[in-house]
Order: C-alpha cells, then sequence, then structure tokens
C-alpha cells in the first residue's frame, strides 16, 4: 500500500462520512476512489453485454 499526503477539505470529508458511514478518512477515500472506478467502468461493461451475441440454443 503505498502512503500519500493530500490536503482535503474538512467540510467535504465529513459529509462524505455522514452520508456513506464511513468511520476513517482513509475509509471515505477508498470508498470515493472504488465508486468513481466503478462508475467510469459501468458503460464499458454493458456495452459489452450489449455486443454479445446470444442463440437459442
Amino acid at each position: 500500500m503505498t502512503v500519500t499526503t493530500i490536503d482535503l477539505d474538512p467540510e467535504l470529508l465529513d459529509t462524505a462520512k455522514e452520508l456513506t458511514g464511513a468511520r476513517t478518512d482513509r475509509d471515505v477515500v477508498t470508498r470515493a476512489l472504488q465508486t468513481l472506478i466503478a462508475t467510469r467502468q459501468q458503460p464499458a461493461a454493458v456495452e459489452r453485454v450489449i455486443a454479445r451475441q446470444f442463440s437459442d440454443g
């Protein structure tokens, strides 16, 4: 795991903790990154499903 120091807006961090139920700063940042990745990958996954050809048998 990489240790990174970043400045975060404390009000945004507190709001994110309340909305997600995260207990720590690390948890809320991890959840935010996971959400960003899932949101960005979702359209690609949908396109792969649409592109599939299904057969009847």
